[in-house]
């Protein structure tokens, strides 16, 4: 959790300002800052009047300096305020989806055994189970991203170049058509659309098994994002060529120097397919 910085309200610092600019207005309409007939030592030339001007304009001026600081102060408390609430957040629904993740996939065992299929959990792969005719059941491919990281930016032109991997979990998958799309969520928690249909693989690329494919894709970031979602979408054939429609989302969260690729929770993703419904993004 960040530290909150103790500030002052800047009602305080107007007031002094103020008032010390009023006095310095009053002295120097009142009579002369200096004694021209002294002409050996300038600074004997100040007359007791225009002392007190002196000293007040430093004070403004020490006084200009603290309020600078202290705005500084203000603003990091408040990026400290909204990052300590959103990890609150995050953390209040981290317990939730594992609880939820817990419970899906004791389910998804049930239904598994049902459908004579199990899931390996060393292999991390699904596995169908030999029927009464000793024959086995077909696992469909599951292509999906495995990893994203920022690589290189140019912030004077705004551009990012992000890494990511492609992997095929199960079996091959052929006559690939991918895309990615990318949004970002700035700091206010706001989506903005970053760039579309970006192709991420060769037109028709097949992937092989377990075929770890990585690459690079730049784009133009105008905004101060701290989540990029990349969202994947296209088709691909298994072997029995069935058509397999992805359309997932994956996202790369910052925090200063540090990145962390995660998959979206529930209020990543329905936020991201609201706001493609409401603006008629395919």
């Amino acid at each position: 959790m960040n530290e909150i910085i103790c500030s002052i309200d800047n009602l305080y610092f107007v007031i002094l300002l103020f008032l010390l600019t009023l006095w310095m207005t009053f002295l120097t309409t009142k009579g002369g800052l200096t004694n021209e007939a002294i002409t050996r030592h300038w600074w004997k030339k100040f007359t007791v009047r225009g002392k007190k001007v002196i000293s007040i304009g430093v004070v403004l001026m020490v006084l200009l300096i603290f309020q600078e600081l202290n705005n500084r102060i203000i603003s990091a408390n408040n990026a400290n305020a909204f990052n300590n609430e959103q990890d609150s957040r995050d953390s209040l629904i981290t317990v939730g989806v594992k609880k939820a993740t817990k419970d899906l996939f004791t389910n998804l065992s049930v239904a598994f055994n049902e459908q004579g299929l199990q899931f390996d959990t060393i292999k991390n792969q699904i596995v169908s189970l030999k029927d009464s005719n000793n024959k086995t059941n077909l696992v469909p491919p599951l292509l999906r991203v495995r990893n994203l990281e920022i690589v290189d930016s140019i912030h004077k032109w705004n551009r990012y170049t992000f890494s990511y991997e492609i992997i095929s979990d199960n079996a091959v998958s052929y006559n690939t058509h991918l895309l990615f799309d990318v949004y970002g969520f700035t700091q206010e928690g706001k989506i903005v659309p970053l760039g579309f249909n970006q192709n991420i693989l060769y037109e028709g690329q097949t992937v092989a098994k377990d075929l770890v494919l990585k690459s690079n894709l730049t784009i133009i970031v105008n905004y101060h994002i701290i989540t990029y979602a990349f969202r994947l979408k296209g088709f691909y054939y298994s072997s029995d060529k069935s058509k397999i429609k992805i359309d997932d989302f994956y996202l790369l969260r910052i925090n200063g120097k540090k990145m962390s690729f995660e998959l979206p929770i529930q209020f990543h993703d329905s936020a991201l397919r609201e706001f493609i419904r409401e603006n008629k993004f395919k």
